[in-house]
């Protein structure tokens, strides 16, 4: 059911966040909403797409089903979180109103909005095709944006969060952060979220490279990256905050060297193929992990 029927020749550009987890979606979309030309909405992930298009993902519908007819059941539904929940279920019934939710903040505010679930980095060549056209049946660009980060120190602060948040209850307080991450950095999900390699190519079968945006965990934090992003996406350069920090998992133990190289020798292809594509030099000047590859 279409919504909003108005068009214009230039809508606005709506950026797709494909990831990664931990590595800083949580800081840029914070900067995001200091930004006036930036409408972000109403949350920062939206977990639609990857519900629909994710096949590990399926499992979200039903969880976000299930809060949203808990939240119900309290009485209260005018209060949070019940309206956002509302709509993200609107959203998953029919995709439609998604795509007509983007459209309309364009259409009252214009310059750009975003979406940055983490898990896009796993929707398939044909799941981003399909925003894309769905969005240019809109006369809106869609701007891709992959931020990555060294794979050890990605895994490493991932698991940090998992057992901050309780989802890592196999692991005892015997377990030091190296023994548990020699195990967990193999999981699936850990293995997914890794994969630059892959993502990226499924990104640029889907968008001219001239179109994605990429970026560094190490490097984002600074005048330099914002200015940058700011001239591809077309808003005006606002001061950041580096002080502002998000979900920090703070270290409690150094990592053993043995766990890095097992790590970074699983995952050596990706590391090779972020050399061929970025420049050798440059990756390994940001992610110390490459030397252990050699």
């Amino acid at each position: 059911m279409r919504l909003f029927k108005k068009r214009d020749p230039s809508v606005g550009t709506f950026v797709l966040g494909l990831g990664a987890q931990k590595a800083g979606t949580s800081w840029l979309f914070s900067y995001f909403r200091t930004v006036p030309e930036i409408h972000t909405g109403f949350m920062k992930e939206y977990h639609v797409l990857d519900s629909l298009h994710v096949y590990k993902m399926r499992g979200t519908q039903k969880t976000l089903a299930d809060r949203t007819i808990q939240a119900l059941k309290k009485g209260n539904y005018q209060t949070s979180p019940c309206p956002w929940m509302l709509k993200r279920m609107a959203m998953l019934a029919d995709t439609e109103f998604y795509y007509d939710y983007f459209e309309h903040l364009l259409l009252k505010h214009g310059g750009l909005t975003c979406d940055m679930t983490p898990s896009h980095m796993a929707l398939p060549t044909t799941a981003m095709q399909i925003v894309k056209d769905n969005f240019a049946a809109r006369n809106i660009r869609v701007r891709p944006l992959l931020l990555m980060r060294d794979p050890v120190e990605r895994c490493w602060s991932a698991m940090r969060m998992d057992r901050r948040n309780g989802r890592l209850e196999q692991y005892d307080d015997t377990y030091s952060e190296s023994a548990m991450l020699s195990e967990e950095f193999k999981t699936e999900k850990q293995r997914l979220r890794s994969n630059y390699a892959a993502a990226i190519k499924r990104i640029e079968q889907a968008f001219d490279e001239t179109e994605v945006i990429y970026g560094f965990y190490e490097t984002m934090f600074t005048n330099e990256f914002i200015q940058q992003l700011a001239d591809s996406l077309g808003f005006d350069f606002v001061e950041p905050n580096f002080d502002v920090h998000h979900n920090v998992s703070p270290k409690t133990d150094p990592l053993d060297d043995e766990v890095q190289r097992e790590i970074v020798q699983f995952f050596k292809g990706n590391y090779r193929f972020m050399a061929r594509k970025f420049g050798d030099e440059f990756m390994r000047g940001i992610w110390p992990s490459y030397r252990f590859l050699d």
